[in-house]
């Protein structure tokens, strides 16, 4: 059997596994509610839901961008977005996804735009929430597909032409969510994340034992001393790297396909057990992505931004058979899956509760259930559609949807934590920056001084406008908020008491 084959088979038979484990899922309990098919029936437990939560973010952008970034940042990429990972990914889902959970357990909510809508109860909010996350989820869900189709194309040297492997990539995440729902998602993300740790594991180690760390250490040292520098980056001015500090540490928190998890958990212990674990798996995987990546460049020097962004597929297919490269195009295939899945998911929830439900409001649950699987095929093919125009570079796709949910943040806690928040003012912060951001991405506004992203001004707009609009609002709650505040005193004074 030629290389190409032998890899191609392997990745196949990763596919068919993933859809066996969403397809067997869904017939551990039956799906007969929305309930069942948008929250698991509210019933996942923490060994789960902690795969779940980290894998449904370790997007291509995990495996693809972080190596890449690494490649071309050294070693001081893996050292500081690891501790990001580690502290802020879990205190985003503290903050936004407790509140959520026990939310959506007192008032029936299932969408994040819904909540959000309801705490002002405004559908205008609504609607603006919805949009925004559609807006923002699309470019994320297209990197999915983006992923799929290089990773392919790259390892059998397009035997599998890059469009077919986005293709094969929509279709068997499409087979499994629609059959499965979020139950066939999560116990698909635990076999993905077994999938993806095992991979980046084996690589280290096996890099480790064919040169020595001491060894790859020299290779980067004789390509350039200064990507060994743990305080900074030659390639990354410090402007850069306070932005990605941002990026990944705060846009975790209103990721609608990580809220939407959070809801599905059995109880809040389950939740709360979930989340330093949660933050330690992805701060593991992150390391390690990114120090591959560094220590790619020692071995593999010379690449393009675009092309570093291959460097673990590169690696593979230079050192190892065909089938650890098969091996490897799973992984890939699992981060891009793990990620995709769940968005495709949130939009198809998002819009079946936000604009499908209003309209028709004597809509059974059956008939929910059907409603829901039918947005998840029209979903996917925009995403494959949206792929074929071979979009820029992952790390690029991804600045641009986490930029959007890092300035979406403010309202998101605004609307939880702050009795003062107004609708106005949470209008202002969501709206603003959204329409700020594309002009940054699209080159009508000059370049920001020492490095720094669009995502810094467009933040600080984003609290600047909630706080102000806020407090120039007139003050005063709705019933809905005045309900949601009650709950929350008596649900910290029940816990007082335990």
């Amino acid at each position: 059997m030629s290389s190409t084959n032998s890899i191609v088979l392997v990745m196949v038979i990763y596919l068919v596994l993933v859809g066996v484990v969403g397809y067997l899922s869904s017939r551990l309990r039956a799906i007969s509610t929305k309930i069942d098919y948008f929250l698991a029936g509210r019933a996942l437990k923490p060994f789960v839901l902690v795969f779940t939560l980290a894998f449904a973010q370790m997007s291509a952008f995990c495996l693809m961008g972080m190596a890449g970034l690494g490649y071309r940042g050294g070693f001081s990429i893996p050292m500081m977005f690891g501790t990001i990972c580690l502290i802020f990914d879990a205190l985003g889902i503290y903050v936004i996804g407790t509140r959520s959970w026990g939310l959506s357990k007192k008032f029936g909510y299932i969408s994040p735009a819904s909540l959000i809508g309801d705490r002002w109860q405004s559908r205008l909010v609504t609607y603006i929430v919805f949009a925004l996350l559609l807006y923002y989820l699309i470019p994320y869900i297209e990197l999915g597909a983006v992923g799929g189709g290089k990773i392919f194309a790259s390892l059998t040297n397009n035997a599998v032409p890059y469009e077919i492997g986005a293709g094969i990539v929509i279709g068997a995440l499409l087979f499994y969510i629609v059959t499965g729902g979020m139950r066939g998602m999560a116990w698909t993300n635990v076999v993905q994340g077994m999938i993806m740790t095992g991979l980046l594991i084996f690589m280290l180690l096996s890099f480790s034992i064919k040169f020595s760390p001491s060894g790859l250490t020299e290779k980067v040292i004789s390509v350039n001393p200064k990507l060994l520098a743990l305080a900074g980056s030659p390639h990354l001015p410090w402007g850069t790297i306070f932005s990605w500090f941002i990026i990944i540490g705060t846009s975790v928190s209103t990721f609608p396909h990580l809220i939407l998890r959070a809801m599905s958990a059995e109880n809040e212990v389950s939740l709360r057990k979930t989340i330093v674990a949660f933050g330690a798996v992805t701060m593991a995987v992150t390391y390690m992505s990114s120090f591959m990546g560094a220590w790619g460049r020692g071995l593999v020097p010379g690449l393009s931004e675009a092309q570093s962004e291959a460097i673990l597929p590169i690696l593979a297919s230079k050192y190892f058979p065909a089938i650890v490269s098969g091996i490897l195009g799973a992984g890939i295939l699992a981060a891009a899956m793990s990620t995709m899945d769940g968005q495709v998911f949130a939009i198809s929830v998002m819009f079946a509760e936000d604009i499908i439900s209003p309209l028709w409001p004597k809509m059974t649950e059956a008939k929910s259930v059907i409603v829901g699987r039918l947005l998840v095929v029209a979903v996917c093919a925009i995403a494959f559609v949206l792929a074929l125009f071979r979009p820029t570079t992952i790390l690029r796709i991804g600045e641009w949807a986490l930029s959007g949910y890092v300035c979406m943040g403010p309202a998101f806690v605004g609307a939880l934590y702050w009795k003062r928040c107004s609708k106005w003012g949470a209008i202002a912060s969501l709206v603003v920056p959204a329409l700020l951001l594309p002009l940054f991405f699209l080159g009508y506004m000059p370049k920001l001084p020492f490095g720094l992203l669009p995502v810094v001004p467009a933040l600080i707009l984003s609290v600047a406008l909630l706080v102000v609009v806020s407090l120039l609002s007139p003050d005063k709650l709705t019933r809905k908020g005045e309900e949601w505040f009650a709950f929350f005193t008596e649900w910290r004074e029940s816990k007082e008491r335990r």
